[in-house]
């Protein structure tokens, strides 16, 4: 039988644990840019740099999800199973 590293188990489960933490970052910016929204003040270079902060962690994901996306398509199991 093999082990998770052999089986690629644990990259799946690498991704699933990273995935969180970046989509409760993509969260939070965007209710910040949300609450940005009407407010005097708020310079916007500093808008300019949540939403450049918003891009890199779509991109992030959606790495993310095309890796697992291969990973599954090659047949590699979850490593809950």
């Amino acid at each position: 039988m093999k082990n998770s590293i052999q089986d690629g188990s644990d990259e799946r489960k690498f991704l699933h644990d990273i995935a969180g933490p970046v989509a409760t970052a993509m969260f939070l910016l965007d209710a910040i840019l949300e609450s940005f929204q009407g407010v005097s003040g708020v310079s916007p270079s500093d808008v300019d740099q949540l939403r450049n902060a918003l891009g890199a962690l779509e991109k992030a994901k959606k790495m993310l999800e095309d890796r697992r996306a291969v990973l599954i398509q090659r047949g590699v199991p979850s490593a809950r199973s």
